[in-house]
Formats: structure tokens, sequence, C-alpha cells
């Protein structure tokens, strides 16, 4: 996967963008995208380049929380599509374990109303949670991954020595 990246980097890219599954895993399902942007943004620095490239995620970002939890592991940008769709209210079908999204047709006006209040929405959650991280901008948190609290890690902290019961 790294040697990809660096071979598309080496050819001149200046941006990359990484797509995961809807619920933010490889579509091999072995790391979710928190894992591989802190690991690729952290080799990024060692190499001295982390400042020219731009680094675009999509796929698992699917609630307001996600987006400064992605900026805050290495994105500087995130893309987002399932939730455009939840605000136009497309119908989702399930095919195995995936979803196949089925578009309405809509009134112009009304999707584009839906859309920015979605995205103003989200703007003032992110607005809200770099305040209680004490950062004026997002670009500052870019990286930033000490001020994330993540699943695991929390998991381990809080039941560490205690026995499963199965």
């Amino acid at each position: 996967f790294r040697e990809l990246i660096y071979e598309v980097l080496n050819k001149g890219a200046d941006g990359l963008h990484l797509v995961f599954k809807r619920n933010g895993y490889t579509f091999d399902n072995k790391k979710h995208l928190t894992e591989i942007l802190r690991d690729l943004n952290k080799d990024l620095i060692e190499k001295g380049i982390r400042s020219q490239i731009t680094l675009i995620v999509s796929g698992g970002i699917n609630k307001a929380e996600h987006v400064p939890k992605a900026i805050g592991c290495g994105a500087d940008l995130v893309a987002i599509n399932v939730p455009l769709h939840v605000a136009l209210q497309s119908e989702f079908k399930k095919k195995g374990d995936e979803y196949e999204i089925i578009l309405k047709r809509l009134n112009f006006e009304w999707g584009k109303q839906r859309i920015l209040n979605l995205l103003s929405a989200w703007h003032e959650q992110l607005i809200e949670a770099l305040s209680a991280m004490g950062k004026r901008d997002v670009r500052r948190l870019v990286g930033d991954y000490g001020r994330l609290i993540f699943f695991d890690e929390i998991f381990e902290e809080s039941f560490a020595g205690i026995e499963r019961v199965k």
C-alpha cells in the first residue's frame, strides 16, 4: 500500500484521495481509516514532505464527529457521500453486505437547501469540537491525533485487567 502511495508521489502527484468503505475500513477489512491516516501522516512528516501533499479521505465519514477525527488523524480534506444521500432522502436497498443507493427525483431548490442545512450543521459541530480542543482553526488540527479519543484505546484503558466472561 505504501509503495503505491510513494510511487504516485514520486511521479509528481501533489495530492492523494484515499477511499475507504462506508464503514471506514479498507476494502480488505484489515485497517480503519484512522490507522492508515495516522501512519501515513507520520511517514510523510518523517520524510519531510507532509506540507507538499494534500490528503483527501472519503468513506466512513458518516457523522459530523467523524470530520474532526479524520482531520486530526492527518486528512486535509474529507469527502462525504452517504450523509448527502440521507439528506436528500435517497432510498437504501440492502444487497448482501452492502447497500445500493437509489436516487430520487427532487426539486433543485429543495435539494440545495437540504445540503446547505447539513453542511451548516456539520460546520457548527466542527467549530464546537475545535473550541473544545483549544484550536482556533481547522488547519491546526491536521495530524494532531493526541487530542482525539479512539474507541479501542479507551476500551482497553477502561477495562484493563478485567477478565471477560464468555
